[in-house]
């Protein structure tokens, strides 16, 4: 098996920032630059919370590529 490196190329997320909250993001958004080149983010935005989701900027965030929303959810390529 070949050593896994540095960074990836392209890391994906799904519905996975929604469960972080807001004070939180910056660790987050840390640790996902630290880990690859470029990321395929799917987020659901603009809801309302039930105490354990939560909605964010995304563009505000990210380095935001390419964005296509979709029926209930918005898709981003984002460069890191």
């Amino acid at each position: 098996m070949k050593p896994r490196p540095k960074k990836l190329h392209l890391v994906f997320s799904y519905t996975t920032f929604e469960h972080v909250k807001e004070k939180d993001m910056e660790n987050a958004v840390k640790a996902v630059k630290a880990s690859g080149k470029m990321l395929l983010l799917v987020e659901p935005v603009n809801f309302e919370s039930r105490h354990y989701c939560h909605t964010h900027d995304y563009e505000k965030w990210f380095d935001v590529v390419d964005k296509k929303e979709l029926k209930d959810k918005v898709m981003y390529l984002c460069k890191l």
